[in-house]
Formats: structure tokens, sequence, C-alpha cells
């Protein structure tokens, strides 16, 4: 005959291996496919930036790619996407010789950046 105290080990043990299990399966398993990143549209650009602190221009003339001229050598811009599809091209065109941006994206939602995006110190 089993005493209640080992009943109960058997019982919280089995608990915990089934906890173990769902646990690995949520964090482990469903968790990052929910989370994964999907690609843009191949020309998706960043869109609704406001430049917030500092000077800059949205250049979007040409199909596929976004230049931001003239950027002040600090600025801060709030974006409400800065997806970069495969085929898009997104270039800063920064004043002075230590430019740094601070471009905020302010969905919430991940950014995927598929394309280019570089630098040009002017």
């Amino acid at each position: 005959m089993e005493t209640i105290s080992k009943i109960m080990k058997k019982r919280y043990l089995r608990w915990g291996i089934i906890y173990f299990l769902v646990c690995n399966l949520v964090f482990n398993i469903w968790l990052p496919a929910v989370m994964a990143v999907v690609p843009p549209a191949p020309g998706a650009l960043p869109s609704g930036g406001s430049v917030v602190d500092g000077y800059g221009q949205f250049d979007y003339d040409t199909p596929g790619q976004l230049h931001i001229r003239d950027v002040a050598e600090k600025t801060i811009i709030n974006w409400d996407s800065f997806d970069i599809g495969s085929d898009a091209f997104t270039q800063f065109h920064q004043l002075g010789s230590n430019p740094v941006v601070l471009n905020r994206i302010m969905s919430g939602d991940a950014t995927g950046i598929f394309g280019r995006r570089s630098l040009r110190r002017v």
C-alpha cells in the first residue's frame, strides 16, 4: 500500500513533466513560428517617416528607391514601418563627418530588411 506522500510525489512529477512538455512546445516550436518575420513585398520601402529632431527630406521619386536627403549630423526619425523589400533600396545622404540617425519604428511590428540599405556622407 502506497502512502499519501508517495502518491502526491507521483502526481506532482506527472504534472511537472506535462508542464515541461507544454512549455517546451510553446517556447521552442510555436512561438518562434508565430514571431517569424514575413518578407515584405519586393518593392516595399519604409513609410510614414517623420523627422522628430534634426533635418531630412524624403525622396520617393524613383520607384523602388527611398533617398533621405540632407540629413543633419544627428537626426531622429519616427517611422510607421521600416520594411525594405528584396528589390528595394534605401539610402541616407547625411551631412557631417560623424553622422548618427535614430530610426524609431512606431508600429511595434517586426521589421523585415531584405533589400539594400546604405549611408552616404555628403
